[in-house]
């Protein structure tokens, strides 16, 4: 859970940073949306090599490892839900600056839960079955 929480955070940092530089582009709501799945692609490859650590990539075909990315985004949907959710009540509740960065946490919190649990469950059962 240590080692989730961290690559959580390190998805937080990926998150909030796309987020501010493409809410000027995007908007807040869409700018959310494209920051979330660039930290779900980070967090993916970092829960993938270092919390539940898989096998070398290198003798896997790459249809699996898309096939798993692809399996790992559907996943996190739940988690994306609750996330997102959250992050929308934070914004629509506060007016302040930093409104947007307090959801993106407000939100990866919530959201954290959720998603240990489908990773888990995504990776290891792909583990297992290449075992």
């Amino acid at each position: 859970m240590i080692s989730f929480g961290l690559v959580g955070l390190a998805g937080f940092i990926v998150d909030a940073s796309i987020l501010i530089l493409s809410a000027s582009v995007l908007g807040l709501y869409w700018g959310r949306v494209f920051s979330f799945l660039i930290a779900a692609t980070v967090t993916w490859f970092l829960n993938r090599n270092f919390t539940f650590i898989q096998p070398s990539t290198a003798s896997l075909e790459s249809s699996k490892i898309v096939q798993e990315y692809f399996s790992y985004l559907v996943l996190m949907l739940w988690g994306a839900a609750v996330n997102y959710l959250a992050y929308v009540i934070v914004l629509r509740s506060l007016t302040s600056t930093v409104a947007p960065l307090l959801g993106v946490a407000i939100g990866s919190a919530a959201g954290m839960v959720v998603n240990f649990f489908s990773a888990r469950r995504i990776l290891v059962r792909s583990n297992r079955s290449r075992g």
